[in-house]
């Protein structure tokens, strides 16, 4: 029941005041023309009943116009149609009679409040000024007999102080509605201006962030892309600082079975780790009993050099291989002597060529050793043999003498040893 009232009272009007004052109008024109649907069966008590049904159907289509006028809008025409109707209906009651002349002019108060809830200020004051007006038109109209009545003259002077105080009142509201409106209006108008405001910082914060979104993407794939390029230039220097470390611990064979392993730079433990593991994969592949290790080009001997050389000895030693140190400098030889490292089991050799010519010499020392045990194992054959010869030509000399010894007895068969 209520949605339908509130969709018969709405007001077609983009103007929030206008839609406002439309549902009031059309309230009471509802209102109106209920009251007039009500009075029609008291039409026939009147004494001119036909009179009154048509003032009573008219009011109630001019009703229907100004609810219709309303809902479009049209506020003004429609609230004054409506005021018209209320004024013309009490000003005709008071001219009426007596009766009418006594209990109607309070009506005319109708009107003025219609006026102050529907129309502006300077509205209602016109609408004041008509009514008060008019009831003074019909007071003159009046016969002399109504207007000398007591009663009469005591209530006109009440009806018009009324008919003021409820127009003053009426424009004081209209006049607080109507700034408390503009102030509502100015803050709606400030708050949709704020939203537009947000709105175009939305947007702006929006685009903005779409704009550093993209920056920000397009930062995140460079840095992709140079992370990719920093992956691939760190393999490449893995790469290279495999192949340098091959280098710089370089291993020469210059015999079948000797190694020359020249030390360039600092030899730190990991690099004393790789040149054993290199050393003895080296070894094992190519056989070596001598391995040359040369500190010519090793800047500084410490501690760590000295236990990096000792470990690689004794290292070879396992795989069968012997450990020449050379290339020892002077200010080499000082270190490792007031570093107190013992150097025993090292074969040692101030250059490269002092140590391949210590191989050498052992080398030819131990051909001429194995030479000359060949010649005393062939003497040695030699001399078993004579006295194994010496042997048998003795046996055969004692068995020619057994026999001439038996012949000369006479015994006629010779007998040969066996």
């Amino acid at each position: 029941m209520f949605e339908f009232l509130a969709r018969l009272t709405t007001v077609h009007s983009v103007d929030a005041d206008i839609r406002r004052r439309g549902q009031i109008v059309t309230s009471l024109a509802l209102i109106m023309i209920v009251a007039a649907l009500l009075s029609l069966p008291t039409s026939v008590l009147a004494p001119d009943p036909l009179s009154v049904l048509i003032r009573i159907s008219s009011s109630i289509a001019i009703f229907i116009l100004a609810f219709f006028l309303a809902r479009a809008g049209h506020i003004l025409i429609s609230t004054s149609l409506i005021i018209l109707i209320n004024s013309l209906v009490v000003l005709t009651n008071i001219l009426s009679g007596p009766a009418g002349a006594i209990s109607t002019p309070f009506f005319l108060t109708i009107p003025v409040f219609i006026a102050s809830i529907t129309l502006r200020p300077a509205q209602i004051w016109l609408v004041l000024a008509a009514n008060l007006l008019g009831l003074t038109l019909v007071i003159l109209m009046l016969p002399a007999s109504t207007t000398s009545m007591p009663l009469f003259r005591t209530i006109i002077p009440g009806s018009y102080l009324l008919i003021i105080i409820v127009g003053l009142i009426g424009t004081l509201g209209a006049s607080t509605t109507g700034t408390a409106l503009r102030d509502v209006q100015a803050a709606r108008s400030a708050a949709e201006q704020a939203k537009s405001t947000l709105q175009q910082i939305n947007n702006d914060l929006e685009k903005r962030v779409t704009e550093r979104t993209a920056a920000l993407t397009d930062v995140l794939a460079a840095q992709q892309a140079m992370t990719a390029d920093l992956q691939t230039s760190l393999a490449a220097q893995q790469q290279l600082n495999v192949v340098i470390a091959l280098l710089s611990l370089p291993i020469i064979p210059v015999r079948d079975d000797v190694l020359v392993v020249p030390l360039i730079g600092n030899l730190d433990s990991s690099r004393a780790n790789q040149l054993i593991t290199t050393l003895l994969e080296e070894i094992e592949r190519s056989h070596a009993r001598t391995v040359m290790l040369d500190v010519t080009g090793v800047p500084i001997v410490d501690t760590q050099v000295a236990k990096a050389l000792l470990q690689t000895t004794a290292a070879t030693r396992l795989m069968g291989a012997e450990t020449v140190l050379v290339g020892i400098r002077p200010e080499v030889a000082q270190a490792l002597v007031s570093l107190g490292v013992d150097l025993s089991s090292l074969r040692t050799a101030a250059k490269l060529q002092d140590g391949l010519a210590q191989l050498t010499d052992k080398t030819a020392s131990s051909a001429v050793s194995q030479l000359n045990g060949s010649h005393h194992q062939a003497f040695d054959t030699l001399s078993v043999g004579n006295n194994r010869q010496h042997e048998m030509n003795s046996a055969r000399e004692f068995s020619s003498f057994d026999m001439l010894r038996e012949m000369k007895n006479g015994s006629n068969t010779p007998h040969y040893p066996t």
